[in-house]
């Protein structure tokens, strides 16, 4: 396993099976066996499938976004949005490591952390000012008499860093720099937690509870959210009905240090296969799913949709164009294989139909099936300027 995606995907395909995981940690290695969980995981576009999922997450890689500080009257000097670095001069490279040095009883802490100023005319660079905070916890007893202690830090994935206008969140009074930490009054950890149980029932009210900075105070809202299905338009331009809630969290994970492996050229060539296996298995769903009427006949594109493809992924970076690139070869060389007429497929199948005949095709005959397929192929062109034309021009 040299990436995530590499355990993700393995997890995700052993759903019910037992598996032997290996980590290594200063150089131990421990093995352990697992059985993933099947769950069923739902997205925004309605679709769901069923995976394995185990109890492993991705750690978050950058120190400096290990969490965001919830300012308070004890610490009315931090505020949401810095960047905790260090606690009582240890370290903290992630989330986990924050409640370890912290500890659950109330003492005090010095918490090193950065705050991030936008440069005047240069939104997209900031300079990040080191800084020192004092925590006193506050010691919180809940109805059962427990003893909690609250130092203001929070963890930064469950903030909301934007809301969309008119949304339900939006509708619902949320907005960005609040955190969100109860569903119908069970608490969330994580922001994949409360997207796959607002998923779970998209019709259904739902109670949503936040918490946000008013004045240096914490104060406590809720409010009933009601998920909508609206019409949208994607990145690329094409129009999508989506379950709408409307608040995003934003969370930079870092980037991991890949690990060497051995045998480089066969786990290269292997996940060449593996992948390109995976993406004409979608094409020919997709492809399938607008000849029977389940997806619009608008997904088709010509010259101007790839314009609009090669546009937005070379904006993503060269990783992305060349991706871009390697999936249109691919899905010319399905259309390719089509069994019409004038096509590589067309003629794999007249070659099919003669080989069992053991005779040959008539000229007549043949020039009418180069007719029907040159039909074919007429409409598919006239279909995908059509749609560029709508798409683009109107």
């Amino acid at each position: 396993m040299r990436y995530w995606s590499d355990v993700e995907r393995a997890v995700q395909r052993a759903a019910g099976q037992e598996r032997t995981y290996g980590s290594s940690t200063n150089g131990k290695v421990v093995e352990r066996y697992v059985v993933p969980n099947e769950e069923v995981v739902r997205k925004r576009d309605g679709g769901c499938r069923a995976q394995g999922r185990g109890r492993h997450r991705h750690a978050l890689f950058s120190p400096s976004s290990a969490c965001s500080i919830q300012a308070r009257r004890q610490g009315r000097h931090a505020g949401t949005g810095d960047l905790a670095v260090s606690a009582d001069g240890q370290q903290v490279g992630n989330w986990t490591d924050v409640g370890q040095r912290l500890g659950r009883s109330a003492r005090r802490t010095n918490l090193v952390y950065l705050r991030g100023t936008e440069l005047p005319g240069i939104p997209q660079v900031r300079l990040l000012d080191a800084r020192f905070a004092d925590l006193v916890p506050r010691t919180i007893v809940d109805d059962t008499l427990r003893r909690t202690a609250y130092t203001g830090l929070e963890r930064a994935e469950m903030f909301v860093a934007r809301v969309d206008p008119g949304s339900p969140a939006d509708l619902a009074g949320v907005r960005a720099g609040d955190l969100v930490t109860t569903l119908d009054g069970q608490k969330v950890d994580h922001w994949l937690e409360l997207e796959q149980r607002l998923l779970s029932d998209p019709t259904r009210p739902w109670t949503l509870g936040w918490k946000r900075n008013v004045d240096g105070e914490v104060v406590e809202q809720t409010a009933q959210v009601t998920q909508v299905w609206r019409k949208q338009l994607d990145e690329y331009g094409h129009t999508v009905t989506r379950l709408v809630f409307g608040a995003r969290n934003d969370v930079d994970r870092g980037r991991g240090v890949t690990v060497p492996i051995d045998g480089r050229f066969g786990y290269a060539l292997s996940k060449a296969v593996d992948r390109t296996g995976e993406t004409i298995s979608l094409m020919v769903s997709g492809f399938a799913s607008i000849l029977v009427g389940d997806s619009p006949a608008d997904a088709f594109g010509g010259p101007l949709m790839m314009y609009q493809l090669a546009s937005v992924s070379s904006a993503r970076g060269w990783d992305s164009f060349w991706l871009m690139l390697a999936l249109i070869s691919v899905n010319l060389g399905l259309l390719n294989l089509l069994p019409v007429p004038m096509l590589d497929g067309g003629h794999l199948v007249v070659f099919g139909i003669e080989a069992a005949s053991r005779r040959p095709l008539s000229e007549r005959t043949r020039e009418r099936v180069q007719l029907v397929g040159l039909v074919i192929v007429i409409a598919i062109i006239v279909l995908a300027v059509r749609n560029d034309v709508m798409r683009f021009f109107f």
